[in-house]
């Protein structure tokens, strides 16, 4: 489902702002997430982008210590 901002019309992307990314009004509560919700989001958020960055590093690691397959060799 789609949410839209009852002012303009414009497509909520996230329900954590209490403004409307487009037009700057107050969106109503029922549109926005729970201050609990959006909580869980950010935490949930914060460990897949420490994932991430773990995964990033371990790979550029592996890169330059000859690990892995040898897919990333140029002949």
């Amino acid at each position: 489902m789609e949410l839209k901002c009852p002012h303009c019309g414009s497509v909520i992307y996230s329900r954590k702002n209490k403004l409307c990314g487009v037009c700057e009004e107050p969106l109503p509560a029922d549109l926005l997430f729970s201050d609990t919700v959006a909580k869980k989001v950010d935490q949930e958020m914060q460990q897949i982008n420490r994932k991430r960055e773990e995964d990033r590093k371990k790979e550029e690691e592996e890169r330059r210590h000859g690990g892995g397959d040898a897919s990333g060799i140029v002949f």
